[in-house]
């Protein structure tokens, strides 16, 4: 994903089969996408910190948000429409979501005067994406980047590095399905290209207990899906039939099988929790 974080036992193993570990090597399937140039820094860097490559588990559905998917919320929710607040480079403790300009790096402000609530929106939007005559909130198929990683033990310093490119402008405003530490709302900020995660099946505790049963829609930032700024994707977008990537923009017949990402994702989604 372009940076280097800590990340526990339990969640790797939950989101990665560490049990089948490649060595670092430009013959590695899962960097056949990249540039000459990325590739070898990945690799090389990998090399250097005795990492291995561990592949993801699962597969997954995601919505892109176009400017038709926006203008359809906005006219449903008028109160979850964004208000940009502009530049505040001090005060950071104001609430709102943070967003960089890539020009000037200044701190914006962005918030709504009555954002709509986590069940209102995933009802509004999974009658779409569920509704395969509709043409808004489209969900496809995605499989998720292998990564790079090794062990580290107790007491061990990690030299942590994060590469963030700026955010784009906010758009739409709704609640998240999860509260903050303290009780309090939590909400989704929505920028074009962006991506919603639509989960319809109920969220499990580790106890087995259930909650969120009407499923759970949240935000995925848009450079996860996308090879720019020198970065990998951490997200491709693949045929339901024979997995092989797409490209991003839906063109037709650019999978081994030839059948295209529009008839793929209106199948698969199905076998996939939709």
């Amino acid at each position: 994903s372009g940076g280097e974080y800590p990340n526990s036992a339990e969640a790797m193993n939950s989101r990665y089969v560490m049990d089948e570990g490649q060595q670092p090597s430009f013959s590695l399937n899962a960097v056949r996408y990249l540039s000459a140039s990325l590739k070898k820094k990945l690799v090389d860097r990998a090399k250097r910190l005795e990492m291995q490559l561990f592949p993801a588990k699962g597969e997954h559905v995601y919505i892109r948000i176009n400017k038709e998917e926006l203008e359809a919320l906005k006219a449903e929710f008028p109160g979850g429409v964004a208000v940009n607040y502009g530049v505040h480079p001090e005060d950071l403790e104001q609430d709102g979501a943070l967003g960089e300009s890539p020009l000037s790096f200044q701190v914006r402000r962005f918030s709504a005067p009555d954002p709509p609530s986590q069940a209102d929106v995933i009802t509004f939007v999974k009658r779409h994406a569920m509704d395969r005559e509709s043409t808004l909130f489209r969900p496809w198929l995605h499989t998720k980047a292998p990564v790079f990683a090794r062990q580290v033990q107790a007491g061990e310093v990690k030299q942590v590095s994060n590469y963030g490119e700026p955010s784009r402008e906010i758009s739409f405003v709704f609640g998240a399905p999860w509260k903050g530490e303290d009780g309090s709302d939590v909400f989704e900020y929505i920028s074009k290209e962006d991506r919603l995660a639509l989960i319809v099946e109920p969220a499990v505790k580790p106890d087995g207990s259930q909650y969120n049963l009407d499923g759970e829609l949240y935000r995925i930032e848009a450079d996860a899906f996308m090879s720019d700024q020198g970065l990998p994707a951490r997200y491709f977008r693949v045929c339901g039939k024979c997995r092989e990537h797409l490209c991003e923009d839906g063109s037709a017949g650019d999978c081994e099988c030839g059948l295209g990402p529009t008839e793929a994702s209106y199948e698969q989604p199905e076998d996939a929790g939709l």
